[in-house]
């Protein structure tokens, strides 16, 4: 398991960030082994409770070997609309 920590680090949006993420996270995908999550993973500036409910989804699906929703976790337009 390879885990790198980023202090102090919050995402800056910008009027491209969600293509530049898109771009990312299709260039992620072929990677079995590698899961994006939380602020610097996903470039999603959210509030603890969302961080606990995506680590807990995160953590159930690679148990399970399934896709356990914490991409889905804070995404509403009441977020970044």
């Amino acid at each position: 398991v390879f885990l790198t920590k980023i202090y102090h680090a919050y995402p800056v949006y910008d009027l491209t960030y969600k293509e530049n993420l898109q771009k990312l996270l299709q260039f992620v995908k072929p990677f079995e082994n590698l899961d994006t999550t939380g602020r610097q993973g996903l470039y999603r500036y959210n509030n603890m409770d969302h961080s606990l409910a995506m680590g807990r989804k995160m953590a159930r699906g690679l148990i399970r070997g399934v896709d356990g929703g914490a991409h889905g976790v804070a995404t509403g337009e009441e977020y970044f609309g």
